[in-house]
């Protein structure tokens, strides 16, 4: 490992609160270099806040402070503006008969030390109803939109805004089958999820933590043979699986509690079989079946997501999580307030709502309750296809945030983990600077086809099922498209 990306990790974990100690190696430091891996991983914020906590003869010079100080008020101002872009959003989407929650983004800020260090990006926000009732509102609103798979854009505001009509997918017909028909089963449930923003910004939907540790994870995971991802996607999960650990550390405690965070499973084709739990009253399955068989609203059935047709706490007041993709451009640059859409941003957004969010560190090993929500979410990865990838971001986690073996939710797997580390490091936010297979700028969708076809190749090895699936995916869909004349 180069000597500065070893120092960039020893700081990155004092920064997060993972080492409470400042590291000794920033004595060889070269602050330039720090800057310039923390920018490509869109990390200066969350260094920044560490940067603070030192001594002024431990922190850049002056020159390279001013500047940094610049880049991380500017993060600041964006997390404001996404934060109160978030609550108009989900209002106004709420008026119009869209019962909805924000997928990543603002909702995972709510989960880091500040939740203004947190490069922001743009708004993903998951609306029920299904696809055909989604594109024909969207259509009314913004003609002519580009609908791609999993969502559409939706430029109303400033703020890039993408409305899906299921949260993610997968590649492999198999385990997208699965996942589909997990979402239908436990998107309502998110929906009706709320969390407070920081500061009196006002509410907002977010999905709840046994959501997001594996929804989080597959997002990701598509992420590796698309675009690339960075370390603050990685460090969005981080936080999610540090407060799924904490909320079912403090829900061991109140047994009476647990069910307030249910860990949804798929009923049918899961490989789930309940571990025994105890209860208050003695009976061992009491709790887990209150725990697993808690009510979830059903979503409409028109625009079924699933599969073959492809659209078809304690001490915390706030359980709300978070990935929102970072403010990146798009082909020819930032997407446009469409004309025919202006004033919808200004709709009435609901008040403030005051609170306070913070992240323990520390946590114990999981008890015997936490246990049976850490077996649910094991075999629902494995059900889903995602559990070797588990192991290699596992290994990440450790590596680059320090996080603890009794915190994990798959064993660690070092050497996919490696491998997932260089393509990390390589890569950079979403894969931006990744140039192995030459220059993104102005290619044609040829060029993309044959490109990402050779990129995957080098998947093919470590994840075969979806690295195989990707090009078949991407050429089926196009088809579905052509033959249902949808743009």
């Amino acid at each position: 490992m180069l000597k500065q990306q070893k120092i960039f990790f020893d700081f990155l974990r004092f920064c997060i609160g993972s080492a409470k100690e400042i590291p000794g190696s920033l004595k060889e430091v070269d602050w330039k270099e720090l800057y310039a891996i923390a920018q490509k991983q869109a990390l200066l914020g969350v260094l920044f806040h560490g940067i603070r906590q030192l001594p002024k003869e431990l922190a850049p010079e002056q020159k390279l402070l001013m500047q940094w100080m610049v880049m991380a008020e500017q993060i600041r101002k964006q997390n404001i503006r996404l934060f109160l872009d978030s609550v108009k959003v989900c209002k106004n989407f709420e008026n119009k008969g869209f019962a909805n929650c924000i997928l990543k983004g603002q909702g995972n800020a709510l989960l880091y030390p500040d939740p203004y260090m947190r490069t922001p990006g743009d708004i993903d926000i998951y609306l029920s109803g299904g696809r055909r009732k989604i594109m024909k509102y969207v259509d009314q609103v913004c003609p002519n939109q580009v609908m791609r798979y999993h969502h559409v854009d939706f430029p109303v505001m400033k703020t890039a805004i993408e409305v899906h009509f299921t949260p993610s997918y997968m590649f492999c017909p198999i385990h997208n089958r699965r996942m589909q028909k997990w979402f239908e089963e436990v998107m309502g449930e998110q929906c009706n999820h709320r969390g407070s923003l920081p500061d009196g910004y006002g509410e907002i939907h977010v999905p709840q933590v046994s959501f997001n540790v594996i929804y989080i994870l597959s997002h990701l995971y598509r992420h590796i043979f698309t675009e690339g991802v960075g370390l603050r996607q990685l460090l969005d999960y981080y936080y999610v699986v540090c407060d799924f650990c904490k909320v079912y550390q403090i829900s061991s405690n109140h047994l009476s509690n647990f069910s307030n965070h249910p860990v949804p499973l798929s009923k049918e084709g899961s490989t789930f079989s309940p571990s025994p739990s105890f209860s208050e009253s003695g009976d061992v399955t009491a709790l887990s079946a209150e725990f697993f068989e808690s009510p979830r609203p059903s979503l409409a059935k028109e625009g079924s997501t699933s599969h073959p047709s492809p659209l078809s706490s304690e001490e915390r007041n706030v359980t709300a999580l978070r990935c929102s993709e970072p403010l990146r451009y798009k082909d020819g640059g930032p997407s446009k307030v469409s004309p025919g859409c202006a004033g919808w941003d200004r709709l009435d957004a609901i008040g403030d709502t005051t609170s306070a969010c913070s992240l323990d560190a520390g946590s114990s090993s999981f008890s015997a309750c936490s246990s049976v929500a850490l077996d649910v979410v094991q075999r629902e990865l494995k059900h889903l296809g995602l559990w070797k990838f588990a192991g290699a971001v596992m290994f990440v986690m450790k590596e680059v945030f320090g996080l603890s073996e009794d915190r994990m939710i798959a064993p660690m797997d070092e050497k996919e983990g490696r491998f997932l580390l260089d393509e990390i490091m390589r890569g950079g936010n979403f894969g931006q600077y990744d140039d192995r297979m030459g220059s993104k700028v102005g290619e044609s969708k040829i060029h993309r086809y044959f490109r990402m076809n050779l990129r995957n190749l080098r998947f093919v090895k470590h994840y075969p099922a979806e690295a195989v699936c990707e090009p078949v995916f991407r050429t089926w869909f196009a088809g579905w498209k052509f033959i249902n004349r949808i743009k």
